[in-house]
């Protein structure tokens, strides 16, 4: 039998469910915690102390990588700028036009006036 949450077979009855669904629940209430929270938790808190053991001793491949972006002409500082810039644009776009598509209403607008707040500089 079919999803009861598609309206039709289209893509874009799927792409409304999954819309409904693509930021969580709405509601006010507190949130209740799964057990592979708890698990997310510790395997996130283990990765973190693995990589402040490892920030002070940068490998091979890490040191080529700062020698081939210190040898860069300065003059393509503005180059990165923007790209770093509409890159940041960009992202703030799509986060607030999937809020819209998933019909979070408070969330777009919100997350566009963060977003004015912390400009790149």
């Amino acid at each position: 039998m079919a999803d009861a949450t598609r309206t039709d077979g289209n893509a874009f009855g799927r792409a409304k469910s999954l819309g409904r669904n693509a930021f969580g629940r709405a509601s006010e209430e507190p949130y209740q915690r799964r057990p592979a929270d708890g698990v997310v938790l510790v395997l996130g808190t283990l990765v973190f102390v693995l990589a402040a053991f490892h920030s002070g001793d940068p490998g091979s491949l890490e040191r080529s990588i700062q020698q081939l972006v210190n040898e860069l002409p300065a003059s393509l500082d503005g180059v990165f700028t923007a790209c770093l810039r509409l890159g940041a644009l960009w992202a703030i776009g799509l986060v607030v036009v999937a809020a819209l598509f998933a019909r979070r209403w408070r969330l777009g607008p919100v997350a566009a006036l963060l977003a004015r707040r912390h400009p790149l500089e």
